[in-house]
Formats: C-alpha cells, structure tokens, sequence
C-alpha cells in the first residue's frame, strides 16, 4: 500500500437537507465536490430573506470560497407544520441554452435502486436553461434552484419527482411524513413555470385510486405520465402490490392508461427490470421481447445505447449496439480499506459494497455507506474519502450522489462541520 497522504477541506453537501457549512480550505484543498451552503433559514424562524447563495467550490478557485456562518435546520415531529398550495413561486426570466447533453446526467441523478426497483427524482438539470431543480431533502422539502453558484427557494411546497419540460418545471406534492396538507394531497401534480412565478395545478393521482402510493412521474413531448401502487392485500408474511400506469396528453382533463410504462426508467424502447436479475422489457412487446444482461443485482441506469449498472464489486458500461463492455472493479481496494480500518483480512461475504454510482467522462464516483471512491478513467488511479465530523471525529453515512456534469453532490445525514478526508492506495 502506498504511504497515506491525508489532505483536508471542508465539504458542504447535500447532507440529507442541502444545509450550511462553513467553508475552510487549506494551501493542499481538493475540490471532488461542489460546496452547498445552506439553502433556507430555519423554519421555526420567521425571515424575510429567502435568496441564499452557495459558495460552489471549483478545482481552479479551492481557495477563494469564504466563509459562511451556519444555519440551524428545524427538526419536525410528523405532521407539526402545516403546508398550503402556493400560486405564485420565483419569478425569473432564465437564458436559454442548449445542455441537453448535459442533462443525460439526469440517468445517474434517477439511478434505479437494486433493492426497491424504484427511481427518484429529486435533482435534475433543465436541458434548455441549464438550472439545477432540487428537493431539499431532510429540511423544508420544497423546490430550489441552483444557477451560476446562486441558490433560491423556487416554490415554497413540498415535493417531489421533479421534472423540468419546455419552459415550465413539473412536480409531485409528498407529505415527508412531516407536514399537514391543506388543499392538496401527496400525489398531486403541479407546473411552475419561472419566466411568470405561476405555479398551476395539473391532476390529482387521488381522483384515479385514494389509497395510491409510491407515486412517480415523468414528462416528455407527448405529455405527462404518472404511476401509482396499490397494497392489495398484505400479512406478515407477503404483500402483494398493484401498478398503474397513466398518460396525461397536454391540454388534456382526464388521463388514459399507459401501456408503455413511462414511469419505468430506461430508453425510448425499453425500460429497466429486476424480475429476474437485471434485464430490458420491450414497451410495447412486453417479456415477449426482453434482454437479459446479468443475473447479478445493483444499480442502474441507461443513457441512449448504453446501460451502465453496478454489482457488488464492480462498475459495468455496456453498450447495447455493439455489445461492447467495460468493466471496473473496486474490489481490490474495497478490501484494502477494510483490512486497514479493521485489522481484518476478508471482507465480510454479506456485507454491502458499492450502493451507488457516477460515471462521467474522466472519472467514476461510487460509495458504500461510508466510503466515497474515486477512479480516474485516465490514469487509472483509485482514491477513497470519507465523511468526517469535525467536532465529534466520527465517520458520516452518505445515501446518495448527484451530478451536473461537472461537480460531484453528496447526500449525508449531517450537516454542519463537515470535513472531506482523503487518501490514496
């Protein structure tokens, strides 16, 4: 093992809640991550101010990011707060620029889950601005935008699955399981188009089933799509669940069903499936057409012809036109890791390895719970960090990574003092 160099900066993630934290670089500060300050105040404080500016950190510019002061996140007990259905969100005109390939990284924000089979969407590039939508996650749940290192609450609702279209972006309402609703329902569909601040209500899923769960949406040229699950019947044992598929056509008052499965990631042809290890169905032919590409489980995406996937140990590109595949194994320093931090030789045969997973141009990102691992596709050098604790000395959780394509967002359970440690095998 090479002889470890450690280099320290201070990390502002996504943390489960986009929140604040003060920004400290050394003359050695490495920037694998953009800096995201705090994106709202505290919501049991009443303030007026509510455009709040991130100090994004670039590799060229490690330095220069000032220091921000901490804002203390509200903690809710389920249902404290009370949220209402909002008309007006910012108003803004945007420029207009083509980042379509940009936004492909939108496949990676939405990566399928291995265990759940299921995609979020809560951040996403607009491909014809270039701004960043997001939730922010584990505090006030509403809907922000992120443009030239500028953070500001774009509507103050609590969503999900967001979706920008054309000029307008699309949302879900949800709960979180932490506020009262009042003139709106989890499920329900809303537009907000910046250029006006208007926010529009579209459709209710509720006016479909009552008891829909596990909503998700999807918008393209034809329209608007959702799905929703249904718990049949369940015991201790075994649940069995039901899914519907809709199309909602623009200008259109009632939904048809949609037999292409909009909602289910993947191409225009195919879309993603588990059934039976990680295969493609066909949208319109159904298991009568169907790919199969491993029987292993992890991860997934696809961007046009390629399917990207991860299993226990290893990164796989495979392209669908020419069969070509690229396989990336993380095993050897995986173990290594392990064995330095544990004294232990093996890696536990049962234990979660990669959870999650970047590919971009030069580089791949992917994590466990608490490991950050970096390749560079050039030189083939592997690196690995951790989340730290400032003040306590401890090791944080990440649960999910984003990109624009440029800076690498990292979801954690914590927020402030939070330290990037880096070393190299």
């Amino acid at each position: 093992m090479k002889k470890r160099k450690y280099n320290y900066f201070m990390l502002g993630c996504l943390c489960l809640v986009f929140v604040a934290c003060g920004t400290e670089n050394t003359s050695n500060a490495i920037s694998p991550t953009a800096v995201v300050e705090n994106l709202t105040p505290s919501l049991t404080e009443k303030n007026s101010e509510k455009d709040v500016t991130p100090t994004p950190t670039t590799k060229s510019e490690a330095t220069k990011a000032p220091t921000k002061k901490p804002v203390t996140s509200a903690v809710f007990s389920s249902a404290e707060k009370k949220a209402t259905v909002k008309t007006e969100g910012l108003c803004e005109v945007l420029e207009q620029k083509d980042v379509s390939e940009q936004a492909k990284y939108n496949a990676f924000n939405r990566i399928i889950d291995k265990y759940e089979f299921e995609a979020e969407s809560l951040f996403c590039i607009d491909e014809n601005t270039g701004v960043i939508y997001f939730v922010n996650q584990g505090n006030d749940e509403y809907l922000y935008r992120m443009k030239d290192g500028e953070t500001k609450l774009a509507v103050e609702m609590p969503v999900k699955e967001i979706y920008p279209y054309g000029d307008s972006i699309y949302f879900m309402i949800e709960n979180h399981g932490k506020y009262a609703l009042e003139g709106m329902k989890s499920g329900d569909i809303y537009c907000y188009t910046p250029a006006t601040g208007e926010v529009t209500f579209v459709y209710s899923v509720e006016a479909m089933e009552a008891n829909a769960k596990f909503h998700k949406l999807a918008v393209n040229e034809d329209g608007i799509y959702f799905s929703y699950s249904v718990i049949e019947s369940q015991t201790l044992t075994q649940k069995i669940i039901s899914k519907y598929y809709y199309h909602l056509p623009f200008g259109a008052t009632e939904p048809v069903k949609d037999t292409k499965y909009t909602t289910n990631r993947g191409s225009k042809d195919y879309y993603i499936s588990w059934s039976s290890g990680l295969s493609l169905v066909s949208r319109t032919q159904g298991s009568n057409d169907t790919i199969q590409i491993t029987d292993r489980r992890g991860n997934s995406c696809m961007i046009d012809d390629m399917i990207y996937f991860a299993t226990r140990e290893d990164v796989n590109c495979l392209n669908l036109k020419t069969g070509e595949q690229q396989q990336y194994d993380f095993s050897e320093i995986i173990v290594k890791i392990h064995t330095q931090l544990t004294g232990e030789d093996e890696y536990p045969s049962n234990a979660e390895m990669l959870k999650c997973f970047i590919v971009m141009e030069e580089e791949i990102w992917a994590f466990d719970t608490n490991i950050l691992y970096h390749l560079n596709l050039q030189t083939e050098e592997m690196t690995w960090y951790r989340l730290r604790d400032k003040a306590m000395h401890s090791y944080i959780d990440i649960t999910a990574l984003y990109t624009d394509g440029e800076e690498l967002y990292c979801v954690s359970s914590r927020a402030n003092g939070v330290m990037l440690q880096q070393d190299k095998m």
